[in-house]
């Protein structure tokens, strides 16, 4: 039996017994021999059992903010979050994208119970926002047997959570606006895996703390126009557009459901009106 093959049936028992560590093992221990399998190309193992794991022992308090902090600080690391950043297209786009998705629960997990140090946090932010501005593999679902890479979707489920830790001031959530907007701006495929919608999202927990004012704002709806639908190198030129108007269309949907103030409201709709015609 490999190393995966034994590691899946044991973490599969985990699983059946409501996601209880192993009893010759403690969770810290476990959780460290597992990590590499975040990495893996069998789906199921990665998501199901080794993510499925770790976010329920992290939001369950199975792990002490001891051990999440020293995980948080693998996870960010260039063997994880940065695995292969400069090659997109090969497998080492699950390790990055989902020691980004694990980094949710923990900020989830912090925000319930401040653990994380303000320099924790902020290489949290830090790196997340370089991941997403670096991150070039924008593949969604891959494979029945892959399962899922989503790097973007999960960086912005990253920035969404963190949007909601009041010790996040107001230049960071400037900065993870910035990310937001660039990434909005994607040229070499356009999203179809709801990414838009995961951006808007994280875009509309940083406008809900009503803590930016109207010039920042108005500068970051201008950053999400493209200033071309047509002129330039095709098909990229067509990509950023889409990709810019379906996040901002997504964010004016959004922000009507949330009842954000009139002002943000007006803002977004003279974005969506400032998009190049044809």
């Amino acid at each position: 039996m490999s190393l995966e093959s034994d590691a899946k049936r044991r973490l599969q028992v985990i699983a059946e017994n409501d996601y209880r560590p192993p009893e010759d093992e403690a969770a810290a221990v476990f959780a460290t021999d597992i990590l590499p399998y975040l990495g893996s190309t069998d789906g199921e193992l990665r998501e199901q059992y080794v993510y499925g794991t770790l976010h329920r022992w992290i939001v369950r308090g199975t792990l002490s903010p001891i051990e999440i902090t020293a995980l948080m600080s693998t996870l960010i690391d260039a063997d994880h979050l940065f695995l292969g950043i400069d090659s997109p297209g090969d497998n080492t786009v699950f390790m990055r994208a989902f020691s980004a998705l694990l980094l949710v629960p923990i900020v989830y997990a912090h925000r319930q119970d401040p653990f994380l140090s303000a320099p924790h946090l902020g290489s949290i932010l830090t790196q997340i926002i370089e991941y997403m501005d670096r991150e070039q593999d924008l593949r969604g679902y891959i494979s029945p047997q892959m399962w899922w890479a989503h790097g973007i979707a999960h960086a912005a489920d990253v920035l969404g959570q963190l949007g909601q830790c009041e010790d996040v001031q107001a230049e960071d959530l400037m900065a993870m606006l910035g990310a937001i907007a660039r990434k909005a701006k994607a040229d070499s495929s356009v999203f179809i895996f709801e990414e838009d919608e995961r951006m808007a999202a994280a875009a509309i927990e940083i406008l809900k703390r009503r803590e930016l004012d109207s010039e920042r704002m108005t500068g970051w709806f201008s950053q999400l126009v493209p200033k071309a639908r047509w002129t330039g190198e095709l098909p990229q030129v067509h990509h950023r557009f889409l990709n810019a108007r379906n996040v901002l269309r997504c964010l004016s949907f959004q922000a009507r459901e949330v009842d954000l103030p009139s002002a943000l409201l007006d803002g977004i709709e003279a974005a969506l009106a400032a998009l190049p015609k044809r």
